[in-house]
């Protein structure tokens, strides 16, 4: 199933924005601000794959949600 499959394909940036996305989600629900950093390292990992991957609504998305990440850890209480 997975032969011809290659993980580390685009330098693994898919994979480490999905662990950092992963772990910024589990501090979020733990309610540590924390989670924004890791979400928005994760976000700075997705625009980068979508650079090598010439996947422009990646690159928009993700660029969105750096900017929420930014505006919930400056707006934590």
């Amino acid at each position: 199933m997975f032969e011809n499959v290659d993980f580390l394909n685009y330098y693994a940036l898919d994979w480490l924005g999905m662990v950092f996305l992963l772990a910024g989600v589990f501090f979020l629900s733990e309610q540590k601000k924390t989670g924004f950093v890791y979400s928005g390292i994760s976000n700075v990992f997705w625009v980068a794959f979508g650079v090598l991957s010439d996947s422009f609504p990646t690159i928009i998305l993700n660029l969105g949600l750096l900017g929420l990440n930014i505006r919930g850890y400056f707006s934590w209480k």
